[in-house]
């Protein structure tokens, strides 16, 4: 009796599994828009208004609460880009596995909030000459990601239109080594307010 029970309850489990899979929301977007630095003084000091990129999935369940995950990446633009003939860069990655709750606006409109955190990964590079001397130095530093933002769609057959805020955290901890002259200040903590609009299919 035992050996059966076992196939039983697993066909079963599947069963259920396949049908809460088809109740699920599914949704995958691509995202554009812009960032603009609030805080720390440090960071709104270096960083300008730059332009934003982001891909999200998500899966939202039947009760409109669901898994969320989120790349974006961020060419900075610095306030301060050249100097004594050197040029500055900087790169922002981000990856993020959060929560997603969503719920209608009427018949074709839809609500959402999402939150989540992960790593946020800042890249930094001078290059050009100085006094004579050709300069090529970067640095790369994994940092702490925190995510909360929130939008309102409009479903178009299953095409999903979406504009959306956000209030992205940067965390990172690598402060600059005096004994290193190649060792860049990383350490800093960033706030910014995205501004995105997004195109999405849903499944």
């Amino acid at each position: 009796m035992r050996a059966l029970t076992l196939p039983i309850a697993a066909a079963i489990a599947a069963v259920v599994a396949s049908a809460a899979a088809a109740r699920a929301d599914g949704l995958v977007e691509l995202a554009a828009g812009g960032a603009i630095p609030l805080a720390e003084d440090d960071y709104t000091d270096a960083v300008d208004n730059s332009v934003k990129f982001a891909l999200h999935a998500a899966s939202v369940g039947e009760r409109g609460v669901g898994v969320d995950l989120g790349l974006d990446v961020t060419p900075v633009s610095l306030e301060t880009s050249q100097f004594f003939g050197l040029e500055a860069s900087a790169w922002r990655f981000r990856g993020l596995v959060g929560a997603r709750g969503q719920w209608p606006l009427g018949a074709q409109a839809v609500g959402f909030v999402r939150g989540g955190a992960g790593v946020d990964v800042a890249r930094y590079a001078v290059s050009g000459s100085l006094l004579g001397q050709s300069v090529d130095n970067s640095e790369t530093d994994v940092g702490l990601a925190l995510e909360v933002g929130g939008g309102v769609g409009v479903r178009l057959g299953g095409v999903l239109l979406s504009a959306q805020l956000a209030l992205p955290i940067a965390l990172h901890f690598d402060d600059d080594d005096p004994n290193d002259p190649e060792d860049f200040d990383l350490e800093y903590t960033g706030v910014d307010l995205d501004f995105l609009f997004a195109v999405g299919t849903t499944m």
